[in-house]
Formats: structure tokens, C-alpha cells, sequence
């Protein structure tokens, strides 16, 4: 597996426009998207090859984390890597704040939070904001029983995240 993803990591794909290699997985984008330059402020996902746990998005100099699942319906291999690399896309200085949109799951558990509050923590500490948004009741419950809502806002929708994170 490790030989494969250096294999991978190694490979470089060419455009006409422009070569792009998957060293960088903030760089990488579907192949019927135009290339963005990371400095760009327009907003789109950000797939990494193969991603299954995290769907990464980018608005402008904020990190959009939408978890697809618990850990349980996951290879404990895939959660450790894709949250390492979540956490190595956020060492690009163009990315200083993060949203954690939980629109697309009900509940999450320990493990998928815990990497959560990392990212959120990096974020705080290279000077960036975090915040929660399109959580279902269930999970704004966990959010308050675990007091993260007390570190970090939440809002019931990206839009007013992605705002105040910016507007500080």
C-alpha cells in the first residue's frame, strides 16, 4: 500500500495547460474541472485520489471539511491517512480558516471528532478560525455536551460560517 500511494504521489499528469503533479493534493481537481490556481478565490472541491472520509472544498483562503461518515463505515487505514493529509493541506499559507460542514452525516463519534478538533486547533494555531455549521439536532447535541461549541461557533448554515470565520 505504502509503495503504491509514493507510486502515486510520485506521478505527475500533464494538461495542455498546465502539468500538475499529485504531490500536492490541493492542487489535484477533477479532470473536467479547469485547474485552479491555489490562490484562487473562487470556491470548489478539492477531491484528493481516493477520498472516502473527508470531502474537502475551498472558499477562497477557508477549508471546507464535510465528514461522509463515522469511522465506523470506514478502513481504520483510510481515516489515518486522509486525516493526515486533511492536516497537511492546511500547512499551504493561502489557507487560514476552517468550516466543518456536517450537512451530509446525523451523528458522528470520537474518532471522526477528535480529527475534527485537530483540524480546527491547526487552524487556530497558524492564526485562523473554525467553525461548525449544517448540523442535524442530534449532533449540535454532541457539539454541546462535548462544549466544542464553546471553542468554536456554530451556525446553521455555511454562508454565515464562512462569514464570520473571515470577518473574525
Amino acid at each position: 500500500m505504502i509503495l503504491w500511494r509514493m507510486e502515486i504521489l510520485s506521478r505527475t499528469v500533464h494538461n495542455p495547460s498546465r502539468t500538475v503533479s499529485h504531490a500536492n493534493p490541493v492542487a489535484s481537481v477533477k479532470s473536467s474541472e479547469p485547474l485552479l490556481s491555489l490562490a484562487s478565490p473562487k470556491s470548489f472541491t478539492m477531491p484528493a485520489p481516493n477520498n472516502k472520509v473527508f470531502r474537502l472544498e475551498r472558499d477562497g483562503n477557508v477549508l471546507i471539511v464535510v465528514p461522509q461518515g463515522d469511522s465506523i463505515g470506514f478502513r481504520y487505514n483510510d481515516v489515518h491517512q486522509e486525516s493526515n493529509s486533511t492536516l497537511q493541506i492546511l500547512d499551504d499559507a493561502t489557507l487560514q480558516h476552517v468550516v466543518i460542514d456536517f450537512g451530509c452525516e446525523q451523528v458522528l463519534g470520537s474518532i471522526i471528532l477528535s480529527v475534527l478538533i485537530k483540524i480546527c486547533r491547526k487552524a487556530g494555531l497558524k492564526g485562523g478560525r473554525a467553525a461548525f455549521c449544517n448540523a442535524t439536532p442530534d449532533m449540535q447535541d454532541v457539539l454541546q455536551t462535548m462544549n466544542l461549541v464553546k471553542l468554536w461557533k456554530y451556525f446553521p448554515t455555511r454562508v454565515e460560517a464562512i462569514a464570520v470565520v473571515r470577518a473574525g
